[in-house]
């Protein structure tokens, strides 16, 4: 479990899934998680809630809108 991600070893009770191209995994609050035997590369969209509901409905991040196609009505 060395890497860039994180050091350390793995909890008596800890356990590993084999993730693939298209995999989406839950990761609730407070659930150590860590990568491991990465090939090549990964990527991968990290989503975080709005548990305090402060962001108003709709809301997307500024960043992510400058990066989207422009779509013909």
């Amino acid at each position: 479990m060395n890497g860039p991600g994180g050091t350390g070893t793995a909890a008596p009770n800890a356990y590993s899934r084999t993730l693939g191209p298209g995999d989406i995994v839950i990761i609730p609050p407070g659930v150590l998680h860590a990568w491991s035997q990465i090939a090549d590369h990964v990527t991968y969209l990290s989503v975080r809630q709005d548990p305090g509901r402060v962001l108003p409905g709709g809301y997307v991040n500024p960043l992510l809108l400058r990066n989207q196609p422009n779509i013909a009505k």
